[in-house]
């Protein structure tokens, strides 16, 4: 791990946080629970997390009753937090 940096960054387009790591030297991996061998280069990232960011306000392109309306879930319920930073909702199948 000491051979990988960290980055975050912010895709405004898509808005989610996208985290990478990134090769810090030419190097080889490898995973061996998965038989897996990985040939870094350096400078070379891989993508290891999205974050998306959706918002309870109808309005919002990023509406999240929007978005489980389009996927035939009905909201029930919602909790959020103080802020409304963050939230739970219940929902059912339409």
């Amino acid at each position: 791990m000491d051979n990988f940096s960290h980055r975050a960054i912010f895709n405004q387009q898509k808005s989610q946080i996208e985290m990478y790591l990134r090769s810090g030297t030419k190097q080889v991996v490898r995973l061996e629970n998965l038989g897996l061998t990985i040939n870094f280069q350096a400078g070379e990232t891989i993508l290891t997390e999205i974050s998306r960011k959706f918002s309870l306000q109808a309005n919002n392109p990023n509406a999240i009753p929007r978005q489980l309306a389009d996927h035939g879930l009905e909201p029930l319920q919602v909790w959020t937090d103080d802020q409304q930073w963050f939230a739970v909702i219940l929902s059912r199948v339409n």
